[in-house]
């Protein structure tokens, strides 16, 4: 899962310091393209 130790140091909490950024950017990104495909298939509806 996670190395806990890197040169001797405990760091069970920094993978949140790069996880949480990258995690939120991804959804945020995913949730990007899902809603530009909404809004292109709506628009593709309306003609």
């Amino acid at each position: 899962m996670f190395q806990l130790e890197v040169n001797g140091k405990d760091v069970r909490g920094w993978h949140w310091i790069w996880g949480a950024p990258v995690l939120a950017l991804l959804l945020f990104v995913s949730f990007g393209f899902w809603l530009w495909g909404l809004v292109a298939f709506v628009q593709w509806i309306a003609g």
